[in-house]
């Protein structure tokens, strides 16, 4: 957590200062990648802020499948941070975008269907019932190759296995990669 979060501070957040000139396609490059780790180390409020800029570049192509994801990711922060009505704004927004886009795909239902139930989920079984029942349907999803591409974007099983486990995304994901890698 600590090492990824130290290098974002130590040599991505300098090169904003070079913003102007680096051409957008780089810049796009550079904070959704401090954004995913700013996440990935529990730090919503900070992959929030680097989202919030890389949605504010004129140049960013709105209808590619990477904005898209940008536009999850971004309202599972706010999911994190607690700020529930915003979820629901942010989902709005990316439905609206992926059907005029044409992209909603297996996975975009999948994930906009469940961040849509989630904040209205009642007690903690419904809200367990929901992440396990979305779990499975992705890792049944990761095992499509036409699928599968998203999905190694981001954690988002370990992100799912974290709710459902009450366990630090962090610990999880680390323990999905080892698990990958032996």
């Amino acid at each position: 957590r600590d090492i990824g979060v130290t290098g974002v501070q130590t040599c991505a957040l300098p090169i904003y200062s070079y913003e102007d000139i680096l051409p957008a396609f780089s810049r796009e490059i550079i904070m959704v990648s401090v954004a995913r780790i700013y996440m990935e180390a529990g730090q919503f409020q900070d992959a929030q802020a680097m989202f919030e800029r890389y949605f504010n570049i004129k140049e960013v192509n709105k209808s590619s499948p990477v904005y898209f994801v940008q536009r999850l990711l971004h309202a599972i922060c706010y999911f994190e941070l607690g700020q529930f009505s915003l979820v629901e704004s942010s989902l709005r927004s990316v439905q609206r975008l992926l059907h005029r886009a044409d992209q909603l795909g297996p996975f975009q239902r999948l994930f906009v269907k469940f961040l849509t139930k989630l904040p209205k989920a009642v007690n903690s079984s419904d809200i367990l019932t929901l992440l396990e029942k979305t779990r499975n349907e992705l890792v049944d999803m990761a095992s499509r190759s036409d699928q599968n591409r998203i999905l190694e974007y981001y954690h988002f099983i370990p992100w799912l296995d974290s709710k459902i486990q009450e366990r630090d995304f962090q610990e999880v994901v680390q323990e999905y990669l080892s698990t990958e890698a032996g």
